[in-house]
């Protein structure tokens, strides 16, 4: 996930940041290459909130993906971890 530390805000309970974790027409680290659309019919019918995870790991859930979209560069995320959930 691409972010700035201007895209970063918080209150001391919680972080909000913004960032990107896809961006199209750009290999990763895999060598993967992700092109506009690829996640248009998941976001569609997703209706449940997304959970964000520490690298992934199902079971070190450490906030919310409060919104999800494609737009011209990427999958642009906004997401808050909780800091509530370190205690």
């Amino acid at each position: 996930l691409e972010v700035t530390p201007d895209q970063v805000r918080g209150d001391g309970r919680a972080m909000r940041f913004a960032g990107y974790a896809a961006l199209f027409g750009k290999r990763d680290a895999g060598r993967d290459l992700v092109l506009p659309g690829a996640f248009a019919k998941t976001l569609a019918e997703r209706r449940d909130p997304l959970p964000l995870y520490w690298q992934h790991k199902p079971d070190q859930r450490i906030g919310w993906i409060e919104t999800v979209a494609e737009d011209s560069r990427g999958l642009r995320v906004v997401a808050t971890i909780d800091y509530a959930l370190e205690d």
